[in-house]
């Protein structure tokens, strides 16, 4: 090659090489004036305020009106307050007076009576009044008083005490005036229909099985509230641990944009990685201020089942849970938790329940359908004292003689006295009112048992289920931990990477958005494990158990000053 050839190549190359440098000094020109016009027109290049204000746990203990609340805590709280079981208690209420009520038919009856009497009528009976008398004249008092009384084997008795003073003009008396008194005692015993198994028995049995109806549907209720109070527990504990995950990862975008600006300064990055840092930290920065609706919407919810009072002062403090939904091992024997749902779940004891109720009414219905054979028993003691007459003249030498004084020590002393025994007997010959009320209990009874087996079903379907989703979360959250931990690792190598000129900003944002992913993912599986295990407890119904509660009533329906918090100052 000549040297002209040389000369000619060399100048060539040059003049790329000039162009090459003009082109770079004007795209740098260009970005830096891009940069330069974008931060002009940002309102400000300061961190973010959620970024910088208080988490809402600081910001709780800061303004002193703040409620630090462990999980079993907030049970108590929710029971002691619950308008649902404040109304489960009146029921209980109801329920001991209707007993009480029904056991006033066992009550004895007395009743005392008195009266006087003075008659005057024209005669003309000369056996009435006497010869020459035209009118007939008497004088009557009287004082009774009578007992009755229902016994629980379906007898009754009644004692009847009368007694009175006549004084008359009439003829045929032979004493006169005249005391005369009779004791007399009646006893009624059923021998078939009504007897033991009478409607007053068939009431109380009802009620009682209602007690114990009532008793387990408040079990159930307390269960209930136990259930919801944990899961809302977790989910206030999700939506708080949700935002310090949200506010991590904007300060992670946040170090990404300030490290992406110094690196601009020294021309080692080009500007668009800068808006892309921004823009970043701006979608983070929403992320972080609708996770605080999360939470307050977490917190109502919660304190709706802490206080029955729209005047509360809980509803003026922030809820700060103390408790960390840390993973605890939980072992599920399927077969055994299906047999202790099948022994403890209320449903099934409610049905037990219904069936009782059942076997009650066919029992008394049953003895309805006999005869009533009815023993009947009387003795009756009576006395007679006054004036005696012989001859028209006072006799008192006669044992009648005197006034209240004989006449009561013949009556107890049973000087004149008798007895009395019959049988009552009643044959329905036809009875289709009680043959239809037998018919009806009996298929009440065949669907409440094919109940009893369908719900049974529907009980163990439901305890495979929180078994499984107890197994599944348990993976998930294995499986979740391990992918926070790699997205960490992941995360770390491709900072250094990006420190050294070897990756991007979009790769270095995209493995900030998916640790933080990774570990809302890690803490969801977690609240979801915690609140399966909820279910399952729930499911056998161990979950009163396993939270330390006694379902013992507390009359909670009589307070009408249930407890409130006070904020911590």
């Amino acid at each position: 090659m000549s040297r002209h050839q040389v000369f000619s190549i060399f100048c060539v190359v040059l003049l790329i090489a000039s162009a090459a440098q003009g082109q770079n000094r004007s795209s740098r020109e260009t970005a830096t004036a891009l940069v330069s016009a974008q931060q002009q027109a940002a309102p400000t290049d300061r961190p973010p305020a959620s970024m910088t204000a208080e988490s809402y746990v600081e910001g709780a203990r800061r303004s002193g009106r703040f409620m630090d609340l462990t999980l079993k805590d907030a049970i108590k709280l929710a029971l002691i307050n619950n308008l649902e079981i404040a109304i489960e208690d009146f029921n209980e209420d109801i329920n001991e007076k209707r007993y009480v009520g029904v056991q006033g038919f066992y009550d004895p009856i007395a009743v005392v009576e008195g009266g006087y009497s003075d008659n005057t009528t024209p005669t003309g009976s000369v056996i009435t009044a006497g010869a020459g008398v035209a009118t007939f004249q008497s004088i009557r008092g009287f004082w009774n008083s009578h007992l009755t009384q229902n016994l629980p084997w379906g007898a009754s008795y009644s004692v009847d005490w009368l007694s009175s003073r006549l004084h008359s003009n009439s003829q045929l008396l032979t004493v006169n005036p005249q005391y005369s008194s009779t004791l007399a005692l009646t006893f009624t015993q059923p021998l078939l229909r009504g007897y033991v198994r009478t409607q007053t028995k068939r009431q109380l049995s009802l009620i009682n099985l209602d007690l114990k109806l009532n008793q387990s549907q408040f079990e159930q209720k307390v269960a209930d509230i136990v259930r919801k109070v944990n899961d809302q527990y977790w989910e206030l504990v999700f939506s708080i641990r949700n935002q310090s995950i949200k506010r991590r990862s904007m300060e992670l975008a946040w170090q990404q944009y300030e490290d992406n600006k110094k690196r601009f300064d020294i021309g080692t990055l080009a500007g668009i990685d800068i808006t892309a840092a921004r823009a970043e930290v701006a979608t983070r920065e929403q992320d972080t201020i609708a996770s605080a609706e999360g939470i307050s919407t977490a917190q109502n919810s919660l304190k709706r089942l802490l206080t029955a009072d729209p005047k509360s002062d809980l509803w003026n403090l922030s809820l700060i849970p103390t408790e960390e939904p840390a993973f605890i091992e939980f072992k599920v024997n399927l077969d055994e938790a299906i047999r202790t749902a099948i022994a403890n779940r209320p449903e099934i004891n409610q049905m037990q329940i219904q069936l009782a109720r059942t076997a009650v009414d066919q029992q008394f219905y049953r003895q309805e359908g006999k005869w009533k054979v009815d023993l009947i028993t009387s003795y009756i003691a009576t006395g007679l004292s006054g004036a005696p007459l012989k001859n028209g003249a006072l006799n008192p030498d006669s044992p009648l003689f005197g006034a209240l004084g004989p006449l009561y020590s013949q009556v107890f002393g049973q000087d004149f006295r008798s007895y009395t025994a019959s049988v009552r007997v009643e044959i329905p010959l036809r009875n289709r009112q009680n043959s239809m009320q037998l018919a009806q209990l009996n298929l009440q009874r065949l669907q409440t048992v094919s109940q009893v087996k369908n719900v049974e079903e529907q009980i163990i379907v439901e305890v495979r289920n929180a078994a499984e989703s107890i197994e599944t979360n348990r993976k998930r959250v294995e499986a979740a931990k391990v992918a926070s931990q790699l997205s960490v690792e992941r995360l770390d190598g491709e900072t250094r990477r990006f420190q050294t000129g070897l990756s991007t900003t979009f790769l270095v944002l995209q493995y900030q958005r998916d640790l933080e992913e990774a570990q809302l993912r890690e803490l969801r599986a977690l609240i979801d494990y915690r609140e399966a295990i909820t279910a399952l407890q729930k499911a056998t119904f161990t979950i009163l158990s396993a939270s330390d509660i006694q379902t013992a009533k507390q009359g909670n329906a009589n307070n009408t000053n249930p407890q409130e918090p006070k904020s911590k100052n």
